[in-house]
């Protein structure tokens, strides 16, 4: 199983037309724990900085880059080198492979 895209605010902020919103630091602290507990791969929400209300694992506008790297550290992490190289003879392996013969006879055509 994989989860993509959590995350939230680390700190309470106010977002436009003066609207405050709680931290979800304690929350997310405690996911974080559970799916690396139960071994669930996911994506954490922004990596970039492209989601200006929640900040980015880099160059987070919070302040709390350094925090919310410390709480993934422990997640399961794929380094992608090896991964594309995995797909690489993957790949390879079925384009090599003959392709299915035919059948050698056609199936009926069922009419109800």
């Amino acid at each position: 199983m994989l989860l993509g895209e959590w995350g939230g605010l680390w700190e309470a902020a106010e977002w436009p037309q003066g609207v405050m919103r709680p931290s979800t630091k304690v929350w997310q602290q405690a996911f974080a724990a559970y799916l690396n507990t139960n071994g669930i791969g996911h994506f954490y929400w922004t990596l970039n900085d492209n989601s200006f209300r929640t900040g980015s694992l880099f160059n987070d506008w919070t302040g709390a880059s350094e925090l919310k790297l410390a709480m993934l550290a422990a997640s399961p992490a794929t380094y992608m080198p090896v991964l594309e190289s995995s797909w690489a003879e993957h790949w390879s392996s079925l384009l090599e492979a003959p392709p299915p013969s035919p059948p050698a006879v056609a199936p009926p055509f069922l009419f109800g």
